[in-house]
């Protein structure tokens, strides 16, 4: 089954191809008797050449040529044709200076350019721009077609059909929509993959975009769009665009399937072969832009695309045989891109017969190829949205676990700070009344050291999107609780401490613990350790209005440098300072004030600068 999809998609193509090319096969005839005659000088009109002169094969373009005169015998089957004949070349190059004429038993007339139902003497659709009008009653068994051409870098091509009039007719405007239809997939296909690629910063989106992007370009200068609604200040033809854009589409091809099958990683030498490659390609990228390298450039143009097939085509069959998820399909996109093209290059060369129009079959398999190719892309989003959740589900719960652990490390450091605080007291302190007074505060941390690890065991932490249980909790006696857990920090420092309450009870929406031990302990617990000693620490509690209530507390100590105070709430920050005394602090205690107020539906913000000191605001919801 790994061969399945890309051996039926190609049988497909096959067979479907050459069903079609026995359809309407007496509708036209390709001009196989074609002879040349080579004008070094640049100075012959169709008055001037002889018609002995002529080659009957093509023998290589002197390097000095000036222009190419084509002389095409009208095959017999056209003369058999009831209506007028059309005489079509496939090649945008070749066709861009042609001139051409008809000659029947010594008289010679002008062949004028036609539209799309050959009624104009200019084309009003530019594909069709290099279609001649061969009438019915100028036609005999000895007319010739004769074509005056200045060759392109890539030589002078024999793409020449002849058409019934009415099939041609037909056919273009069939293929005019189609043309219309695959630019549009393919600008759809760049923006959206663009899109992906600005979403998921996945390189290989951006690549299949640039890809698309540039193929879009590709078509419209191959078939003559750039040439007719180019503006005049821009000197850049089709015939200079075209071989640039034509290798970039071969390096962007390779550079997708190395990033998307992640070869630097998994196949390093395959992935050297491709980086090989594609260095090369650029180098013919960067010779296609100058005059004097041009035609080395259009000569490693045909090697550079067979090359790349087979490279890409190899190295499908080894990721498949690898069992690489999704090669079979990536293969198949490839696969209808080649068969195609390889068609399309027989019938070029002449060495089929065939429906094959115009370079369309070639991207007919692009089109083919960006429909199955964009059932893999899809596939992958499908697969980056999975990852992704994935991965955020991964970052919450190790976020739950950072909190946690950062919340039990400062929260149980400041209640041990108080515990060796007051015995360090009562080691100095040998009175009764001492002894019991700060056994008090021992007694009053450890009990504050038991709710907080009681608290982590049985439920939950903020950053989880786990939200702790509120009641209405009495914040007035919830800071009273904490100044009480600090009075031996305050007193060691010598401060004194002004708490100002309002008269009524005020009741708030939190969990009581997290509030007295986490929030406000952390808050009064940085006012006395950046507090100069023997100064003020300011508590109020304030009543808003019916929602709010606001808790205040306020220092005069060093204050926050404006740096700092910045990324106060960056965890990803060092901002921890030593206190005034030489405390050691974690830095986290301001996140965990933050979390905790963020869960109780209330915010805290900081005011401070340098020598001022420092008010920690508390805004919490009010129950009442």
């Amino acid at each position: 089954m790994r061969w399945f999809y890309p051996g039926i998609i190609c049988l497909f193509i096959v067979v479907v191809s050459f069903l079609l090319a026995d359809v309407s096969r007496d509708q036209y005839e390709r001009a196989h008797h074609v002879e040349y005659l080579f004008d070094n000088v640049g100075d012959s009109t169709i008055d001037s050449i002889q018609m002995d002169q002529f080659q009957q094969t093509q023998t290589k373009i002197p390097p000095l040529t000036k222009s190419v005169w084509l002389r095409i015998k009208v095959p017999p089957k056209v003369l058999d044709w009831t209506g007028d004949a059309v005489l079509y070349t496939g090649s945008n190059e070749t066709a861009l200076s042609m001139t051409g004429y008809i000659a029947e038993n010594s008289k010679i007339h002008s062949l004028g350019f036609c539209d799309v139902r050959i009624e104009a003497d200019e084309c009003q659709v530019p594909t069709l721009q290099y279609a001649f009008p061969v009438k019915k009653e100028i036609q005999s068994a000895d007319t010739w077609i004769l074509l005056n051409i200045i060759p392109g870098a890539s030589g002078v091509n024999n793409e020449f059909y002849f058409f019934k009039r009415s099939f041609f007719n037909r056919i273009t405007i069939l293929l005019t929509y189609f043309l219309g239809i695959s630019t549009g997939v393919f600008l759809l296909v760049a923006i959206f993959s663009l899109f992906f690629y600005i979403t998921f910063k996945e390189l290989s989106f951006l690549i299949y975009s640039l890809f698309y992007a540039n193929l879009l370009v590709s078509v419209t200068v191959n078939r003559g769009f750039w040439d007719a609604y180019r503006p005049s200040s821009i000197s850049f033809t089709g015939t200079d665009l075209l071989l640039p854009v034509l290798l970039l589409t071969v390096f962007f091809d390779l550079s997708f399937l190395r990033v998307f099958f992640e070869m630097p990683k998994k196949n390093k030498n395959i992935n050297k072969v491709f980086l090989a490659a594609t260095t090369l390609i650029l180098l013919a990228v960067l010779m296609a832009l100058f005059p004097s390298t041009k035609i080395y450039a259009w000569k490693a143009l045909s090697p550079i695309i067979f090359g790349a097939m087979i490279l890409a085509s190899l190295s499908l069959i080894y990721l498949i045989w690898e069992k690489r998820l999704w090669a079979e399909s990536v293969a198949a996109g490839w696969v209808a891109a080649i068969a195609c093209n390889i068609i399309w290059t027989l019938y070029r060369n002449g060495s089929i017969e065939g429906y094959w129009f115009f370079g369309y079959y070639a991207i007919f398999g692009r089109v083919l190829e960006s429909l199955i190719l964009n059932n893999v892309i899809f596939q992958k989003i499908s697969q980056l949205y999975v990852t992704v959740g994935t991965v955020k589900e991964k970052n919450e719960e190790s976020m739950v676990v950072k909190t946690l652990l950062r919340t039990l490390s400062h929260d149980l450091s400041n209640t041990t700070q108080v515990i060796k605080g007051s015995a360090s007291v009562i080691a100095k302190n040998k009175s009764p009344e001492q002894i019991e007074k700060y056994l008090g505060y021992i007694s009053s941390a450890a009990e504050s050291q038991a709710e907080i690890i009681e608290n982590a065991k049985k439920n939950y932490l903020v950053r989880g999107e786990k939200i702790i249980s509120l009641k209405p909790t009495d914040l007035k006696k919830c800071v009273d609780q904490v100044v009480n857990t600090y009075r031996a920090n305050v007193q060691k420092k010598n401060l004194s401490l002004q708490i100002e309450y309002p008269d009524e009870n005020v009741l708030v929406f939190a969990e009581k613990s997290s509030l007295c031990h986490q929030v406000i302990a952390n808050i009064l617990s940085n006012a006395i350790k950046f507090s100069y000693p023997e100064k003020k620490i300011w508590i109020r509690v304030h009543i808003l209005d019916e929602a709010w209530v606001e808790l205040r507390i306020k220092d005069e100590g060093i204050g926050i440098p404006g740096h700092i105070l910045d990324r106060m709430f960056d965890e990803n920050q060092d901002i921890s300072r030593p206190g005034t005394s030489g405390e050691i602090g974690t830095g986290s205690g301001l996140l965990i004030i933050k979390d905790f107020a963020k869960a109780f539906g209330g915010d805290f913000t900081i005011e401070s600068s340098v020598d001022w000191g420092t008010e920690m605001i508390l805004k919490l919801r009010r129950f009442n």
